[in-house]
C-alpha cells in the first residue's frame, strides 16, 4: 500500500511540472518608471535577457545516460551434472537512465542577485524598484530567498527512471531472449534533499553585495530585517550572525532537524527459481521491490563556520554603502582602468597600470617586449574599451581620469621622470 502511494506522489510530482512551468510571468512591460518618475519597475521581463527562458530551464532538468558494461567472453552453464563453458550470449549490458532535476526550473539566488545588479549597472543613476519581484518583502529577503519556500522545497527533487538490460546467464542456465523491455529490469527513484528550503549565510552574501550599490534597495526600508540595519550592538550582532550564519531555533529548527534526506527506490526483479536444472516462474512474484531511505543529521541546524562569516560579511557589504539622502548627489563615477597595450608581429599584450605608476613605464616595457610598439588603453566601468593611437596619445574618451593638462602621456611621462 505505501509503494502504491509513493508511486503515485512520484506520478503526481512528475506530471505537475508542466503546472509549474504554465505560470507564465505577468507581462507587463519592462522600465517603466514609477509615479515619482526617479526610479524604474522591475519585472521579470526586466530580466529576460540575464534568464533562462521556461522551456531552457526545462530542457536543462532533462539528463539521460547510456551505460554499456561489457561482460566476460565466457559463461558457464550446468549441464547434468557437469560444468560446461560457452560462449557469453552478451557482449554489453546496456543501461538507460533519464533523470529530471526540479532545482532547474528555479533560480538562484546567486543568478537572481546577478542578474539584478546586471540590469542596475545598464540603468546607472536610476533607482530600482522591485515591488513587482519581491511583493511585501523586503528586497534583501526577496533575492536571498529566491521564491517562495514551495519552490526551494521542490528543488530539492530528483526523479529518474532507469531500463537495466539483464544478463542472459542465470543460476548456470541461459534465459532466451524476449522482446524489448521484458529482458530489462525497471527501476524507478525519487530524492529529496531539504537543504534549499534553508536560506544560508551564503544567500545572505550573494544578497547583500548585489543589492549594495543598487540604489532603491531599501536599507531605510521597515521591512528590512533588523540585523541588518545599522547600529546593531554588539551582543545583538553575535546572535544575529548564529541566526543568519545558519544556525536555527524554533519552528525552523524543528523543520531542520525532522525533516530527513529521502530516497526511494522500487525495482523489479527476475522472478524466476532454478528447479531442478530449469527455471520456473516464482511461486509468489513480486511486482517490484521497494527500497526506503531516511537520513536525519543536524547540519542543517547547525552550519559551518564558513556560514557565520558569510552571515558577517553580508551585513558589512550591505551597510557600507548607505543609501543617498532625497536630494543628494550621486556619488562621482569611479575611473576605469588604465593599460599598457604592447604589440609585436600583431600579437597584443596588455599590462594593467594603477595610478601610483609612472605612464613612461608603458615606453619601457614596450621597448623591451615589443621593439617600442605601444598604445594607452582604457577599460570603463561599463564595459567599454577605448585605445589612444601608437604615438602615446591617450584615448579619446577620459573614461579612466587620464591626467589632465596634456593629450601626449609619453611626453607627459617624460616630463616627471627628467625632473
Amino acid at each position: 500500500m505505501i509503494s502504491k502511494v509513493l508511486l503515485s506522489l512520484f506520478l503526481a510530482v512528475f506530471l505537475s511540472c508542466p503546472l509549474l512551468l504554465a505560470q507564465v510571468a505577468k507581462t507587463e512591460p519592462c522600465d517603466q518608471p514609477t509615479t515619482d518618475k526617479t526610479s524604474l519597475a522591475v519585472t521579470h521581463e526586466c530580466l529576460q535577457p540575464w534568464e533562462l527562458e521556461r522551456k531552457a530551464r526545462f530542457a536543462r532538468a532533462f539528463q539521460y545516460q547510456l551505460g554499456l558494461q561489457e561482460q566476460p567472453g565466457t559463461a558457464t552453464i550446468q549441464n547434468g551434472s557437469a560444468v560446461q563453458f560457452i560462449p557469453n550470449p552478451e557482449h554489453y549490458l546496456v543501461k538507460h537512465s533519464l533523470t529530471f532535476q526540479f532545482s532547474e526550473l528555479f533560480l538562484t539566488s546567486s543568478d537572481f542577485a546577478s542578474a539584478l545588479k546586471t540590469f542596475s549597472d545598464t540603468h546607472s543613476g536610476k533607482g530600482l524598484d522591485l515591488e513587482y519581484l519581491c511583493g511585501d518583502k523586503s528586497a534583501l529577503d526577496c533575492v536571498a530567498s529566491s521564491g517562495s519556500w514551495w519552490r526551494r522545497s521542490i528543488s530539492g527533487v530528483k526523479v529518474a527512471f532507469s531500463l537495466s538490460e539483464r544478463t542472459r546467464v542465470v543460476s548456470g542456465i541461459v534465459v532466451p531472449a524476449g522482446p524489448f523491455p521484458s529482458d530489462y529490469d525497471k527501476a524507478g527513484e525519487i530524492d529529496f534533499d531539504p537543504t534549499p528550503i534553508f536560506i544560508t549565510g551564503s544567500s545572505w552574501k550573494t544578497a547583500a553585495a548585489a543589492l549594495a550599490g543598487i540604489k532603491g534597495a531599501g536599507r531605510d526600508d521597515k521591512r528590512l530585517p533588523g540585523c541588518f540595519r545599522p547600529g546593531v550592538a554588539q551582543d545583538v550582532y553575535q546572535e544575529c550572525i548564529k541566526l543568519y550564519g545558519g544556525s536555527k531555533s524554533g519552528w525552523v529548527g524543528f523543520l531542520a532537524v525532522a525533516l530527513p534526506k529521502f530516497t526511494y527506490l522500487r525495482q523489479t526483479q527476475f522472478d524466476f527459481l532454478k528447479n531442478g536444472g530449469v527455471l520456473i516462474p516464482a511461486p509468489f512474484p513480486e511486482s517490484g521491490l521497494n527500497s526506503y531511505t531516511f537520513i536525519w543529521d543536524l547540519k542543517r541546524l547547525i552550519a559551518p563556520a564558513k556560514e557565520r562569516v558569510a552571515a558577517a560579511e553580508a551585513f558589512n557589504s550591505y551597510n557600507k554603502t548607505p543609501k543617498p539622502a532625497s536630494g543628494a548627489t550621486d556619488p562621482p563615477p569611479q575611473p576605469g582602468t588604465k593599460l599598457c597595450v604592447t604589440i609585436w608581429n600583431g600579437q597584443k599584450s596588455y599590462m594593467p597600470i594603477s595610478d601610483s605608476f609612472p605612464e613612461s613605464s608603458c615606453e619601457r616595457f614596450a621597448g623591451t617586449m615589443s621593439d617600442g610598439h605601444f598604445k594607452f588603453a582604457c577599460v570603463a566601468t561599463n564595459g567599454e574599451v577605448t585605445f589612444g593611437d601608437e604615438a602615446g596619445h591617450r584615448p579619446t574618451r577620459d573614461s579612466c581620469a587620464w591626467a589632465e593638462g596634456t593629450t601626449d602621456l609619453t611626453g607627459l611621462a617624460r616630463a616627471n621622470t627628467s625632473q
